[in-house]
């Protein structure tokens, strides 16, 4: 019974990843991918998939060791014929071969790395997603148009580099063609510079400004 209404409470999230951010269709083929920690949220996929009219699978593989590890065989087969994917998984699977492989062949997958049961009810997952997309595509818009970066951080970190000609472009929960997947928000998201620099900082903590075509990353306060 416990479980019936968790599961009634992730209905609302589930229904708008499918329709809204992945617009899929009666009659397309889903495939689910999920693993023991995730199953839960991966069943609420399905169900509103199946709600649409879509032809559903759902695969419960090993859990991974870590980020980046490839899929069984099996399952990189499935995401490469399925007309919709959604990898409800622990660790992400977005940049591997067979995601790569799934995208060149037109599959439109839907990103739920790490996304709990929790989340989906009153956490990340209830946004409004219009609203996340607009605030997005606006702020990747002012990088897009900014000629430096300066990045600063309490451990040390200030650097100061050029991202003119960088192209930015927003994770904002729905399917963009162009990159082939969309990705659900984890917590604060932000666009994504296709030119990026790795310099180990948490993310989560810094907040963007800009100015006279200086965007700045400064940890919040």
């Amino acid at each position: 019974m416990a479980q019936d209404l968790v599961d009634l409470e992730m209905a609302s999230a589930s229904q708008a990843i499918v329709k809204k951010c992945m617009s899929v269709e009666p009659g397309e083929e889903v495939l689910v991918i999920t693993d023991p920690k995730t199953f839960g949220v991966g069943r609420s996929i399905a169900t509103a998939a199946n709600g649409l009219g879509a032809d559903v699978v759902t695969s419960v593989m090993p859990l991974l060791d870590s980020h980046g590890n490839e899929p069984l065989d099996v399952v990189a087969e499935g995401m490469a014929t399925a007309d919709v994917a959604f990898t409800c998984t622990t660790h992400a699977i977005t940049h591997t071969r067979a995601r790569l492989r799934a995208a060149r062949e037109g599959t439109r997958i839907g990103v739920l790395r790490g996304v709990t049961e929790e989340m989906m009810i009153e956490g990340a997952m209830s946004v409004d997603f219009e609203e996340l997309r607009r605030r997005t595509e606006a702020l990747a818009e002012i990088i897009t148009q900014a000629d430096r970066a300066h990045v600063t951080s309490k451990q040390g970190t200030d650097i100061d580099f050029s991202i003119e000609d960088c192209q930015s472009f927003s994770l904002d929960g729905y399917f963009h063609e162009e990159y082939g997947f969309a990705t659900l928000p984890l917590e604060r998201r932000r666009p994504i510079l296709k030119r990026e620099l790795q310099m180990g900082l948490s993310w989560s903590t810094c907040q963007w400004t800009i100015s006279d075509r200086l965007m700045s990353l400064l940890n919040s306060p």
